[in-house]
């Protein structure tokens, strides 16, 4: 497995090498840490997404709120954890995760 840690400003530099199949999995670096029960999280990680999680995901209403819950279930986390996350993050999240669908948006045109 090929994997990279990057910044929020990295994104689009490497979303030709996660469609190409270079990149697996992204750990990325948040522009502002969340804080939670257990401290403070200042990584995300994201890789392509089993069937199981894309349609747990589908189930949730809201196009954000869908990719929240999916980060939330790849990093093994509660999902109102992620709600401190920053907007530019969870935008970074979401590119992220329609490169390693093939390009195509995760869900509804996101």
């Amino acid at each position: 497995m090929s994997h990279i840690t990057i910044t929020q400003a990295e994104v689009g530099a490497v979303l030709g090498r996660i469609a190409d199949g270079e990149v697996t999995q992204v750990i990325l670096t948040l522009s502002k840490p969340i804080s939670g029960d257990t401290g403070e999280v200042t990584t995300l990680i994201i890789c392509e997404p089993t069937a199981r999680q894309m349609e747990a995901m589908d189930r949730v209403p809201g196009e954000m709120a869908k990719i929240r819950h999916l980060l939330a279930a790849i990093n093994k986390m509660a999902p109102p954890l992620l709600e401190g996350m920053a907007g530019r993050d969870m935008v970074a999240m979401g590119a992220l995760v329609g490169a390693f669908l093939g390009g195509a948006p995760p869900i509804g045109g996101m």
